[in-house]
């Protein structure tokens, strides 16, 4: 698969602690493609606290920053039509807008997340995110087949 620029919610990083498929996922990443993150460091932030906890999340995320251009960092902002109807008609939740954000501005435009079944990232939002931004979001098992 060509390199690929993944969006990665913070809550996938957590289930690192213990599930063997998102390990593998992240070492693709880590050894085959990068990141996007916000140029604010709302992700970054978000990331703090499953780097400090969980010692592969920390290790993996520090060879990411060593290799110069694994993480790039693209603007977060979500046009008001957009972040009018997420939030208003699809009760989105605002911490999980900077995804969105920055997926919109990667050529991939794809969402890793485990909040996508009864999370922010639920059917109808997934939805919309694909028909009218035209983003994926994918659980860890799916995004390990295109990793």
């Amino acid at each position: 698969m060509p390199f690929v620029r993944w969006v990665i919610d913070a809550c996938v990083l957590y289930r690192a602690a213990g599930d063997f498929d998102t390990v593998m996922f992240l070492m693709a990443v880590g050894q085959s493609h990068g990141i996007a993150m916000d140029i604010q460091g709302k992700i970054e932030k978000e990331y703090e606290l499953p780097r400090q906890q969980i010692a592969v999340i920390g290790l993996w995320f520090s060879h990411l920053q060593s290799i110069e251009g694994k993480i790039c960092r693209l603007d977060s902002r979500v046009f008001n039509k957009n972040r009018r109807k997420l939030r208003e008609s699809l009760h989105f939740h605002d911490d999980d807008m900077v995804y969105v954000g920055v997926a919109c501005k990667t050529p991939d435009k794809l969402i890793v997340s485990e909040d996508r079944s009864s999370g922010d990232f639920d059917e109808c939002v997934c939805q919309y995110l694909n028909e009218a931004l035209g983003i994926t979001v994918l659980h860890i098992a799916e995004a390990c087949d295109k990793a």
